[in-house]
């Protein structure tokens, strides 16, 4: 190395976080010269890192219960942005910005990896990428606005992230919340409908190897929603809707395929109880629930007819109380009295022992 002096910086992709340091060559001797080699020892700490998930999520202020109900985007984009400063005037880099796309949902992430230690900052961004200020109503259009704010994990509101012993090679949340008053065009309530999906094989709760689904109809009879229900389990489905809704919505939950196709009863493995409708009522924030139960067909049974729907919503084998057919036991014979095929019987054994008499007086003569 040349005479003079010079900065020492940790390697980017090093594994370790290095404190630049200054480094002196001397002027050596111009008759003799230096003879031994410069030695840097630089501070460096382990530069472990984290990732952060910021979620953008969508409530509005009940009218009635001044509480905040879960809405449903039709298709939003939003930005938001990390930043070195409380106030969110320095950018994390010029990857700062992370967009968040929300479609027919209430909810939307975005991620930022590898994040180094420090403290940094989590703001909604305008239409010009700037920060905006937290716990502020941000305007839609003359008669829509929105309140923001930033909480933690924790619930509480405090839009920064802290990278340090603690947090290194985790996920750190953070939650971006827009709060409506009244909802815009393209925004709706959520309602909640809890599916419990028992499935039942030889009387008991059983796991097996077939998939099942329930579709959602509304009142007219349309699709709302198809999932897969969990064996055992359950599931929650989100039906939005207006916001000018009645104080009560009612829905039809039904077995299907996983293309909302009504099942045919009669060819499917198992007897299903359970399908109804279910009442969404704003007093209870427009949350319902409905247990569904399929029970193992017995292999030597041959159903007869149509089960309704029908079957042992506990799990029992005996369907004969619950209009279904196809749980019940093999039946051999006729279900005619006993009482009547013993006077037949009589009769018959009277009538053959009173020929037999005829027959002998015959042969004698």
């Amino acid at each position: 190395m040349e005479e003079g002096m010079y900065l020492v910086i940790g390697a980017a992709e090093s594994s370790v976080k290095v404190t630049p340091m200054l480094l002196t060559v001397p002027f050596a001797s111009t008759e003799e010269g230096w003879i031994y080699d410069v030695q840097a020892y630089p501070k460096a700490e382990k530069s472990n890192t984290a990732g952060i998930t910021v979620e953008k999520r969508l409530y509005r202020i009940n009218p009635d219960t001044f509480e905040l109900d879960e809405i449903t985007a039709d298709d939003a984009t939003y930005k938001v942005g990390l930043f070195l400063d409380k106030d969110g005037t320095i950018p994390y880099g010029d990857d700062y910005i992370r967009t968040i796309h929300i479609q027919n949902a209430q909810s939307g992430k975005a991620s930022y990896s590898n994040v180094l230690r420090g403290t940094y900052y989590i703001f909604e961004l305008d239409e010009n990428n700037k920060a905006i200020k937290l716990n502020t109503g941000v305007e839609i259009d003359k008669e829509n606005r929105f309140q923001y704010n930033v909480t933690n994990a924790a619930g509480k509101k405090d839009n920064s992230v802290v990278v340090d012993d603690n947090t290194v090679a985790t996920d750190i949340a953070a939650y971006v919340n827009n709060i409506f008053i009244t909802l815009p065009e393209g925004f709706f309530v959520n309602g909640k409908i809890e599916i419990t999906k028992n499935v039942v094989v030889d009387g008991v709760k059983k796991n097996v190897d077939d998939k099942f689904y329930a579709t959602v109809f509304d009142d007219s009879g349309k699709v709302v929603s198809t999932v897969e229900l969990k064996q055992n389990d359950k599931v929650t489905v989100t039906v939005p809707f207006s916001e000018d809704i009645k104080d009560t919505v009612t829905y039809a939950v039904k077995e299907t395929d996983k293309n909302g196709n009504v099942l045919d009863k009669d060819a499917f493995a198992y007897v299903v109880s359970g399908e109804d409708s279910v009442k969404l009522n704003e007093s209870d924030q427009y949350h319902g629930s409905i247990e569904i139960t399929n029970t193992k067909k017995d292999a030597t049974v041959t159903p007869s007819g149509s089960n309704g729907g029908s079957g042992t919503s506990n799990g029992g084998s005996g369907a004969s109380s619950h209009g279904g057919s196809a749980t019940s036991p093999v039946k051999t014979g006729d279900p005619m009295n006993p009482v009547f095929w013993g006077l037949v019987l009589l009769v018959s054994v009277i009538v053959i022992a009173g020929g037999v008499i005829v027959y002998k007086k015959r042969k004698q003569k």
